[in-house]
């Protein structure tokens, strides 16, 4: 008499939507764990979005706060990263719902895709008035911020001025209040009224140059942990 042996157990499988903070902290936390993960991102990069706000104000270029997911994850076999969008999920029959009509199945599903802006019911003030939240959002700031700029120095008439370097912020947080910063401290030189005399001034520009590293530098260290 001859007993079946039974056949190699199915790993766990783990689908991870969204490749943010969350997203990746669960996959390095999940690192020696018996399951199977699929990372799902509608992008191919990790963002750094604490400095967004300096590639916005032009300090930072994108690939500084920017990492391919793939890179950061190159050592983790157990985990297949995929360029997609997530439409729906079927909860009944435990599947992932692909923009392409393809699915993915899992026994444990983890959805940290991250918030947007909202703008109380008017989406129709979006064009006006972009969020912060992506690297496009931010080379969409960038680029009216530096034509506002340059349309202000060839500008002689006070009072069109004055409304070309008017920047309405809505939202008091760490990213409002760094990107009125910057964009105040960009404003010298272009008939700002930011003008200050003598150590003041040097002091201004030398914590700002301090800053604009240190940016540099967190945004390093966090990839270097990531990966």
């Amino acid at each position: 008499m001859t007993t079946e042996q039974p056949g190699p157990t199915k790993p766990h499988r783990v689908v991870i939507v969204g490749a943010g903070f969350g997203g990746l902290e669960a996959t390095f936390r999940l690192a020696g764990a018996p399951v199977q993960i699929t990372l799902v991102d509608r992008r191919n990069h990790h963002l750094f979005q604490p400095l967004l706000y300096q590639v916005a104000t032009a300090s930072l270029a994108t690939s500084e706060i920017a990492w391919p997911i793939r890179y950061l994850l190159r050592d983790r076999p157990e985990v297949t990263t995929l360029f997609a969008t997530v439409t729906g999920v079927d909860a009944q029959g435990k599947r992932v719902l692909l923009d392409d009509g393809d699915a993915l199945s899992y026994d444990t599903l983890v959805l940290a895709t991250g918030v947007r802006h909202a703008y109380f019911g008017h989406d129709e003030w979006e064009p006006f008035a972009p969020g912060l939240k992506t690297l496009e959002d931010a080379t969409t700031l960038r680029r009216r911020i530096l034509v506002a700029f340059e349309r202000a120095e060839r500008e002689n008439d006070p009072q069109r001025r004055a409304a070309l370097l008017t920047f309405v912020i809505v939202g008091a947080g760490p990213t409002g209040v760094e990107l009125a910063g910057t964009i105040a401290e960009s404003r010298v030189g272009t008939g700002g009224h930011r003008m200050q005399r003598g150590p003041r001034c040097l002091r201004r520009q030398t914590a700002r140059h301090h800053d604009h590293h240190l940016g540099r530098r967190r945004a390093r260290l966090a990839c270097r942990r990531m990966a």
